[in-house]
């Protein structure tokens, strides 16, 4: 029993490859999807623009790193869905809702786009905006198993986040983050120094 004893004890880790890179290896980050919450201008009747994000942790902010699904009109009720990779963080952006957080490797920004690009967008509807689109797309994630099941529909997960985003302070030097209650949570994102 002493021997096999010291045997285990003068094992290294180095001894075995594979198992010492897995142990010792950088754990990849876990990506974070988000509702974000993006200013309109002091004269526009609906104060913020929405859409989700799909972002790497502790972004810089200049980088651009971050996947922004959202639809845009340039005609009036005209509405179409845009998917592009955007500045980890825009002047633009009020606040967030942290969604989820995904193993990094495990979703990718084009997979996410392909599957909401599948939401219908009316042709003509003049009530219609971009946090019913928000809404339809967290609905869809959350019917496929991408978004965990709550007791809270997508508006209201969407309503806590506006409700957040109207009373963020613009002068924190992180973007203000909530859950899906609205409960301010730490932020990963920084806001950006650089003129725009």
């Amino acid at each position: 029993m002493a021997s096999n004893s010291s045997e285990v004890t003068n094992t290294r880790a180095s001894d075995h490859p594979q198992i010492y890179r897995d142990i010792y290896a950088p754990r990849p980050e876990p990506e974070r999807l988000y509702i974000s919450f993006y200013t309109r201008g002091p004269q526009r009747r609906i104060k913020f623009h929405t859409g989700l994000t799909l972002a790497p942790p502790n972004p810089e902010p200049t980088l651009f790193q971050t996947w922004l699904y959202h639809i845009v009109n340039d005609k009036p009720n005209v509405w179409e869905y845009e998917v592009k990779e955007t500045k980890n963080c825009t002047r633009k952006l009020v606040a967030v809702l942290l969604l989820r957080k995904f193993a990094r490797g495990t979703v990718s920004g084009r997979d996410f786009a392909e599957a909401l690009s599948e939401l219908p967008i009316p042709e003509s509807d003049n009530h219609w905006r971009c946090c019913h689109w928000t809404w339809q797309a967290l609905q869809l994630l959350i019917d496929r198993g991408v978004l965990p099941m709550t007791y809270l529909s997508p508006r209201e997960i969407w309503e806590n986040g506006f409700r957040f985003a109207e009373n963020s302070d613009s002068q924190d030097p992180f973007i203000p983050t909530c859950d899906i209650y609205g409960n301010q949570i730490e932020s990963e994102l920084r806001r950006r120094t650089d003129i725009e």
